[in-house]
């Protein structure tokens, strides 16, 4: 009779166990999943790695054709187009922005030296076809005001679309933090603390603990890397490509970051089956000892 009750007993605590070991896991995946957003994402040089050097290649190639596009019903040869935009320059300027929003510094964009080729371009071109720009008029107008509206479509790519609405979030985010992350660890030190009170044993109840490390460890990466692997969120209907492509890489670089964090839940399992390991041979030497 007491055998039984002993089993129910030993059957009912680690049933309790295993569910809170299952919401100790679920604790453990959301601070690595908070910690990953803001290690991966959510700093300045994490957006910034996002981007990929393929983001600027586009967002050149997207100014350079809006550029033609406007250009060429006004009757302005599209050749002033050329050898205007710089890539290093845009580049350095969507970095500028995505800090000074960031940080709500804000950021100027600097398109002195793109506006500086532009209307010298144009003006040449007026020459070439025996238009004076040099003593105002319509003609001076015209340079004045082409050059200014294709200015203001640089300035649209520059400053990332949506960006204002990304430092939001990113601001609420980081405020909220690091209080999510002390709320989830007191939960993981509470679920730990009922699981060991449940065991006489300190090895059998770290064995949930490791259980819910391990679990935590596999959600982390298994359901990042199906998504991943899967690449369903590339049918994205974004435009034009360069906001496709950081769309695309927001995502994904998302789901690297969970799988990369998903080592340190794995790491703990370790550490615990190896703690498991000694503190089970030091009680077997007790009862051997008690014998």
């Amino acid at each position: 009779m007491s055998r039984r009750r002993h089993h129910g007993q030993s059957t009912s605590r680690d049933v309790i166990s295993a569910i809170f070991a299952f919401f100790l896991s679920l604790t453990l995946m959301f601070i690595m999943v908070l910690t990953a957003l803001r290690v991966g994402v959510m700093t300045s040089a994490g957006f910034n790695a996002l981007l990929g050097e393929e983001y600027y290649d586009y967002a050149l190639e997207y100014v350079e054709t809006q550029a033609k596009y406007y250009t060429m019903p006004t009757g302005i040869d599209p050749t002033v187009l050329n050898n205007v935009f710089s890539r290093d320059e845009l580049k350095e300027s969507v970095q500028g922005s995505i800090a000074g929003a960031f940080d709500g510094s804000g950021y100027a964009i600097n398109s002195t030296a793109m506006c500086s080729r532009l209307e010298t371009n144009v003006r040449n071109a007026f020459a070439n076809d025996g238009v004076n720009t040099s003593e105002g008029g319509a003609a001076e107008e015209i340079v004045k005001s082409y050059v200014k509206d294709i200015d203001d479509l640089y300035k649209s790519v520059v400053k990332m679309p949506g960006l204002d609405v990304i430092a939001q979030i990113r601001n609420t985010f980081l405020r909220y933090y690091l209080i999510g992350v002390i709320v989830l660890c007191v939960l993981a030190l509470i679920f730990t603390v009922l699981i060991m009170r449940l065991h006489h044993h300190p090895h059998r109840a770290l064995r949930f603990v490791a259980y819910a490390a391990g679990g935590a460890a596999l959600l982390g990466f298994v359901v990042p890397c199906i998504v991943y692997v899967s690449g369903f969120y590339k049918g994205l209907s974004l435009t034009p490509q360069y906001f496709y492509h950081f769309g695309v890489s927001l995502v994904s670089h998302t789901l690297r970051s969970c799988m990369i964090s998903s080592v340190f839940p794995l790491v703990l399992m370790v550490v615990l089956i190896v703690i498991i390991g000694r503190l089970r041979k030091r009680s077997m030497k007790g009862h051997s000892h008690m014998k």
